[in-house]
């Protein structure tokens, strides 16, 4: 009987281990202000690196224990809205709304989100797109499927249209990215790219030929089967050629005149997006949701084998519900808005492993005993030492830990308490210890 239930504690142990996560998840509750959640929540950070995020009738500044919220107002009227279609944070600091009952912005203090009566907005229903910012500080907008509004300044505007869209294509969303240049703005309409002049409003259609794969030509292969790059931000500069996913070979084409790679994607990435986050970067270079109705969100890194490039998927999380929106933090942390909360999902480190194991001290072999260590950022530990205070910082790239004997003579360090983002407090068997870890600098108390 006890043989039997060891074999059972066992196998529960092997499953456990078997499926360990590499990551962790907390989940922060949206405020809806009294309301239900009845909207999708897109999240985004501003310049501070704080979290915001909209609801049906305002934006919420998120602290995690605490947050404020901001209504939409019209005049001193605060409204409701239907949808919000998308969010930018401009570089006056200022937050553009583009919803189903207009567009609201807020000022540079973040404190009133205003709608926005423009003569030029009157009786234009607004669709989901995006917002963009070129590099000028013109902000484009589409507001409608088939017309874009550029904006130089709160008096001066510009109607675009796109002209000669096959009537398949009328009715479908208009998205606005920006070029590698800061020479022009581009459309992606279906399967269709336009190119937009910023200083003329010049409209022309990128001549591609699309290649489909080996799966159904329905609506959602013909809308999402590219996805446009900037060059070298993903592939190699200048880069033409094929990289396989799952077992099929996918094309990137080189638009030489405007200094961007076309790659063609597979069905199931029908949302890829591209993470840059120097944090992550050993980790993911993509993020996708794909499966049971945009309910698994997946990590794809691209990586070179045999010369040949090959896009692998390194991580999935599922979710209860429709994954909306994710976000990335300075510090590699996402943050994905699900229905009525926001997951936020932290990696492991991996990279400290024996690395004060085996060193060398004048000529000799030791290995240094710990008591206690800190971690100071999402590289970064600071360990207390029989032989002294060491902060170890890691290096994917190298596949190594950099290691700085930073105070060698405090080897009577216990235990450490982080005060704030550069101050950490340090008790000894002979005093207590305020240790600036950022500028290396110590304050002994008696």
């Amino acid at each position: 009987m006890i043989k039997a239930r060891l074999l059972i504690l066992f196998f529960f142990i092997c499953i456990e281990a078997l499926y360990a996560q590499d990551y962790e998840i907390k989940r922060l509750p949206i405020n809806n202000n009294g309301g239900s959640n009845t909207i999708r929540n897109q999240i985004l950070f501003d310049e501070d690196g704080v979290l915001w995020y909209n609801t049906h009738n305002g934006m919420v500044k998120e602290f995690e224990s605490s947050h404020i919220f901001y209504p939409f107002m019209d005049g001193k009227k605060a409204i409701q809205v239907t949808r919000v279609n998308s969010i930018i944070l401009d570089t006056k600091g200022r937050f553009w709304v583009n919803t189903t009952e207009g567009i609201f912005r807020s000022d540079t203090s973040k404190e009133n989100f205003q709608k926005l009566h423009w003569s030029i907005l009157d009786g234009i229903q607004s669709y989901k797109s995006f917002i963009v910012e070129d590099c000028s500080g013109k902000i484009w907008i589409a507001i409608s499927n088939i017309q874009i509004l550029k904006i130089t300044s709160d008096t001066e505007f510009e109607l675009v249209k796109i002209a000669k869209v096959p009537t398949e294509d009328e009715n479908l969303d208009l998205t606005l990215k920006n070029a590698s240049d800061c020479d022009h703005i581009l459309l992606e309409k279906g399967p269709n790219y336009f190119v937009i002049s910023k200083d003329t409003s010049q409209l022309s259609e990128i001549p591609v030929q699309y290649r489909l794969q080996d799966y159904d030509y329905d609506y959602y292969a013909k809308n999402r089967s590219y996805n446009l790059f900037k060059n070298g931000d993903v592939f190699p500069e200048d880069f033409e050629g094929f990289y396989n996913y799952n077992g099929k070979r996918y094309k990137v084409i080189m638009l030489k005149s405007l200094n961007m790679q076309l790659a063609e994607t597979a069905f199931g990435l029908t949302s890829i997006s591209r993470i840059k986050n120097p944090v992550l970067k050993e980790r993911i270079d993509f993020f996708m949701s794909h499966h049971k109705l945009g309910r698994t969100f997946g990590f794809l890194k691209l990586i070179k084998e045999n010369g040949e490039y090959h896009l692998k998927k390194s991580e999935e999380i599922s979710f209860d519900h429709l994954a909306e929106y994710f976000a990335v933090a300075k510090n590699g942390i996402i943050y994905v808005s699900v229905f009525d909360q926001i997951y936020k999902i932290k990696f492991k480190n991996k990279g400290f492993k024996k690395s004060l194991y085996n060193q060398k001290d004048q000529g000799k072999r030791i290995n240094i005993s710990t008591r206690d260590f800190l971690e100071i950022s999402e590289r970064e530990l600071l360990v207390a030492t029989y032989e002294g205070m060491f902060k170890l910082n890691v290096s994917p790239a190298k596949n190594s830990v950099d290691k700085l004997n930073v105070f060698s003579k405090l080897d009577y360090l216990r235990a450490y308490v982080k005060v704030n983002d550069s101050i950490a407090l340090s008790v000894g068997e002979t005093a207590l210890v305020s240790i600036n870890y950022i500028n290396n600098e110590i304050n002994k108390y008696k």
